[in-house]
């Protein structure tokens, strides 16, 4: 038995199988994350995001790093982004910013658009600000602390419309909220959402925003790198883009009814103008 295999063992028999295999998983994904940086410089390599520079530290944990900088990360919604950006929003507001992996990468598709990135920890807005600066988006890039239905209010006012991408553990059952933010019928919405924090959250948002957007469920599903890492072995190209997502992961994309009525009024009066790149190779 080799030495790799006894301390695998020994941890197994110390904290238990499936313990041991997350802090095993983990180890492997910080050093693939880092053979994977210094091989494209920071730089995000596929995908709608597809040149975009990562900050060289996370806000937490991993961050799913090697996944961004492949660009496999949350890949279910590379539609919808690129669906959103197509209809050219002048706002963007990111609740749950992080790094700022979708407020920079936003920032950059959108030259014109004013964007919002909001995350209640401080580590995070460091490390968001940073990465606008670095990607010379920072003079439209406002980074600030916890959103409220209060402070959102101020920038989903009247006859104003955009792009919301949201991820806050929960916080959207409160947040989205038409009775209080009725402006959010402009508003085209891409939000992760928690069942696991809030039951049935889903199915609720589902429900509050039918009237005023086409509603589209997008379910977790599969990742293969293979032809973007095809000298890798298997194992190590599953452990790259596996975000280690709970069970029933889904998020909506809500496309507002008063966005596309005025894509059809506006369609062939002026040029789809963002910088989306080409799809991952299949």
């Amino acid at each position: 038995m080799g030495l790799k295999s006894s301390i695998i063992r020994l941890t197994a028999r110390w904290v238990g199988t499936e313990k041991a295999h997350r802090i095993i998983h983990q180890v492997r994904r910080l050093e693939l994350s880092a053979k994977l940086a210094a091989e494209h410089g920071n730089r995000v390599q596929h995908g709608p995001f597809s040149g975009m520079l990562l900050p060289d530290r996370s806000s937490w944990m991993e961050g799913d790093r090697a996944a961004k900088l492949l660009g496999f990360y949350e890949v279910e919604l590379h539609p919808a982004v690129r669906s959103a950006c197509a209809r050219l929003p002048e706002t963007v507001i990111n609740v749950g910013c992080a790094e700022g992996y979708y407020a920079i990468g936003l920032a950059r598709l959108l030259p014109n658009a004013r964007v919002f990135a909001f995350d209640v920890d401080v580590k995070a807005q460091q490390v968001c600000a940073a990465a606008a600066a670095a990607n010379g988006v920072a003079d439209r890039v406002r980074v600030a602390g916890s959103a409220s239905c209060e402070s959102l209010a101020e920038l989903v006012r009247p006859g104003s419309s955009g792009l919301m991408v949201m991820d806050c553990e929960g916080c959207e059952a409160t947040i989205l909220d038409p009775r209080r933010l009725p402006e959010l019928s402009a508003y085209d919405i891409i939000v992760e959402t928690h069942d696991c924090f809030v039951p049935r959250v889903t199915e609720q948002l589902m429900e509050r925003f039918r009237a005023t957007h086409e509603v589209e469920l997008i379910r977790a599903g599969a990742r293969d790198p293979a032809a973007v890492l095809p000298h890798w072995p298997e194992s190590d190209r599953w452990v790259v883009v596996n975000e280690a997502r709970l069970a029933g992961t889904s998020w909506l994309a809500c496309w507002s009814r008063v966005r596309s009525a005025q894509e059809t009024r506006g369609r062939g009066s002026r040029q789809v103008a963002c910088g989306l790149s080409a799809p991952l190779p299949q």
